[in-house]
């Protein structure tokens, strides 16, 4: 069971993430080791910045009394939250280009099923590529925030062409599963995701039979979670620092706490809000003076 009989936390298979969403089925766990490790939680109370550490039973009754009311609170606000951040294919809108889109005659052969390249002299991307279901031209898509996708030959195509063919559809993602096929529309009213209801006309209008393709690329929901998963490793892995301590660790993000964290870790790094708060007489100060709760 790869445990070691001595209590330690066993090892298990860490599930993929299917869905962009946090706390969701098939998404990212809220608590991320939660499906990885059997863990065993303490409590205990610890004053800054001397770090020392009291058990619960060991505080005066009325810092203990405030612990408990910590530990049994549950937002209803943040549960909202985590439900809300889930993204899939079937949240995409409707194109309102996919009734009357145009075409283009497209060239004899058609678009060939696989072995694509960007059309752009001197770009080399043979991923994250992109086919306009209105001119047949093939560019890479835009640069990931993390350095990785391509060019942006695809945009620029749309723009050198007066924007008028605005649908384009990620070849690698093209299969017989037609309900997560990429496709992305540039028209400004748009700029997103969206749902082509006649995808499969407008592909077999370029040769390419949906029903004989194999998805050979990540999709845009795919990427952003694994993007999510990697984010962590990779800002670690950049610094050689120590990230450990007292005002270098924040709150653990839940997918969109991160904005509450940054407020935090301002506050923190702030003189006069530590002296204040944090200071070892302000912090005497606020658990005499805290109110005690009947019952």
């Amino acid at each position: 069971d790869g445990g070691d009989g001595d209590g330690n936390a066993k090892k298990r298979a860490k599930p993929t993430p299917t869905v962009l969403g946090v706390g969701v089925d098939g998404g990212f766990a809220a608590d991320p080791d939660a499906a990885r490790y059997e863990t065993v939680t303490e409590h205990a109370v610890v004053l800054l910045p001397e770090r020392a550490r009291y058990a619960l039973d060991a505080v005066p009754e009325r810092v203990a009394t405030a612990v408990a009311a910590v530990l049994a609170a549950e937002s209803s606000t943040a549960k909202k939250d985590v439900e809300a951040f889930k993204l899939t294919a079937d949240d995409r809108p409707v194109t309102r280009f996919f009734a009357d889109l145009p075409q283009l005659p497209a060239p004899a052969g058609g678009v060939p099923p696989s072995g694509w390249r960007c059309a752009e002299d001197g770009c080399d991307k043979h991923e994250n590529l992109w086919l306009n279901l209105s001119d047949g031209h093939i560019g890479c898509g835009r640069r990931h925030w993390d350095g990785t996708g391509g060019n942006g030959h695809a945009l620029a195509h749309f723009e050198a062409t007066g924007e008028q063919y605005p649908l384009c559809v990620k070849l690698g993602t093209v299969c017989a599963d037609v309900d997560n096929i990429d496709v992305f529309s540039y028209a400004k009213d748009e700029n997103d995701m969206v749902k082509d209801p006649n995808l499969v006309a407008h592909l077999a209008h370029w040769g390419i039979d949906v029903e004989r393709m194999q998805k050979t690329d990540k999709s845009m929901i795919e990427l952003d979670i694994e993007l999510n998963q990697n984010y962590e490793s990779r800002t670690l892995a950049a610094h050689s620092e120590e990230l450990a301590g007292a005002r270098l660790q924040g709150l653990v993000n839940l997918g969109n706490t991160c904005y509450m964290n940054a407020v935090v870790q301002v506050l923190a790094a702030t003189p006069p809000f530590v002296e204040r708060y944090a200071s070892d007489d302000a912090r005497r100060a606020l658990l005499d003076a805290a109110p005690l709760r009947d019952g």
